[in-house]
């Protein structure tokens, strides 16, 4: 077992307490007592109980959010023209605007060559 400086470490506590306040030297197992507890339990089950009643979903990345694919239009997407994949993301949407493919086939096909690939 490490050699400890208690002094030294009640130094350092009551010097955090003068600058930052009692709050910052409590130990927060003080302020928690049992009506607490049975209430943040209460609270995970309630919780678990909603998650447990939802049907499973798939979830989409759209543009940087995950949404769930029902919220997400599916006419808004488009098909590259190199892979024929639908476009999901925000990079996808931009490389289909300027090239008309997907990013993946931007990086394997056109990135180096962008106008040979504008004049086509």
């Amino acid at each position: 077992m490490p050699n400890y400086d208690y002094k030294q470490i009640s130094a350092f506590e009551k010097a955090i307490e003068e600058k930052y306040g009692e709050a910052a030297v409590l130990d927060p197992s003080s302020l928690w007592n049992q009506d607490k507890e049975k209430a943040y339990l209460d609270q995970v089950k309630a919780v678990e109980k909603y998650y447990r009643q939802q049907p499973y979903e798939n979830y989409v990345d759209q543009g940087g959010f995950i949404l769930k694919e029902k919220l997400v239009s599916k006419k808004n997407f488009k098909n590259c023209s190199s892979c024929g994949e639908q476009a999901y993301k925000a990079d996808d949407e931009i490389y289909m605007n300027k090239f008309d493919c997907c990013f993946k086939c931007y990086i394997k096909h056109i990135e180096g060559r962008e106008t040979k690939w504008q004049k086509k």
